[in-house]
């Protein structure tokens, strides 16, 4: 990321609500603005020390097979990718921040979380476009049993595709454990099963298909499910019976290079953001789902102060 994506930020995010002063507890010091303080929690992993390299990028094969699956269902599911990352000790990690009581989004402080989707650029460059950009929107997932994923939904809806039913957008979503219907997996309504696909949304209270058509994708870690931004999509529930690992899973976000941005800025997804950027970055997440995590006044306040910090940093106040 270069400065202008900085500034950009800082600019989005200048306006602090004011709150009474809190008790912080675990966030009322500087530890997290430290990279000892990562290093320390996940000594496997790396701050600033990944150099992006085009050999890791993955080969895939079937790209004409893959896009007419991508039209016609809104998805694909591709297996064994053989990424060039130690996929268990990322989950590992994401075990660890959660066990430290904080959002498991706090895992792209570390290199391999970005360096991950950088392998697919092949696979994003067939689809997308050569130039395609990386959106600011990313997220990580610890479902325990008996919690869920996020309801059904729709991304972005139908502007995220041109009338051929082409993406001008993509979500991809990389399980780091196992998924399954017992501890949640991605569910799914085909668009050829889907009444309201790319069309206007008349009702979009009542479900927009059929039951019988709803389809389960249970994957395992490592594995890359990639969907438009108009596939109505959800994360089940996890069972109840403390039998199950946790699903722990990230996704990114990304778009074509020859359409107006879908973000007030956008990421070139071949550069490593420095760690002051991402703790920025994951400040922007945290706000951004507020709504539908419920956090806590403390960690928003945190998020909120952090950017203004930055600012600062930056000679922006």
């Amino acid at each position: 990321m270069h400065l202008r994506i900085a500034l950009k930020i800082a600019k989005d995010y200048s306006m602090l609500r004011k709150e009474e002063k809190l008790d912080l507890d675990y966030l009322s010091n500087d530890s997290l603005l430290t990279k000892e303080f990562w290093v320390d929690l996940n000594p496997c992993l790396n701050i600033e020390n990944i150099v992006y390299d085009n050999q890791s990028i993955i080969s895939y094969k079937n790209f004409v097979q893959d896009n007419n699956h991508l039209i016609k269902l809104g998805y694909l599911h591709k297996k064994n990718s053989n990424f060039k990352v130690p996929i268990s000790l990322m989950k590992k990690s994401i075990a660890n921040i959660v066990n430290y009581k904080l959002p498991p989004v706090f895992a792209f402080v570390y290199d391999e979380f970005w360096y991950i989707q950088f392998q697919l650029r092949m696979l994003l460059e067939k689809i997308l476009n050569k130039n395609y950009k990386q959106l600011p929107d990313f997220w990580a997932w610890h479902v325990g049993n008996g919690q869920s994923g996020w309801t059904p939904h729709r991304d972005k809806g139908e502007r995220s595709l041109f009338k051929n039913n082409k993406p001008k957008s993509l979500t991809v979503w990389i399980p780091l454990s196992k998924a399954s219907p017992n501890n949640s997996c991605m569910y799914i309504l085909p668009a050829n099963k889907d009444n309201f696909y790319n069309k206007p949304k008349l009702n979009s209270a009542n479900f927009p298909g059929s039951v019988s058509d709803i389809k389960a994708l249970p994957a395992e870690a490592g594995d890359v499910l990639m969907w438009t931004q108009e596939l109505y999509h959800w994360g089940s529930s996890s069972g109840e019976d403390g039998l199950n690992e946790p699903r722990i899973s990230i996704a990114f976000e990304f778009q074509r290079s020859d359409i107006a941005p879908f973000n007030n800025f956008l990421l070139e997804p071949n550069l490593l953001p420095t760690f002051n950027e991402r703790l920025v970055l994951i400040s922007m997440q945290i706000l951004q789902y507020t709504h539908m995590y419920g956090f806590k006044k403390d960690l928003v306040y945190w998020a909120q102060s952090y950017i203004e910090k930055y600012k600062k940093k930056l000679s922006l106040v």
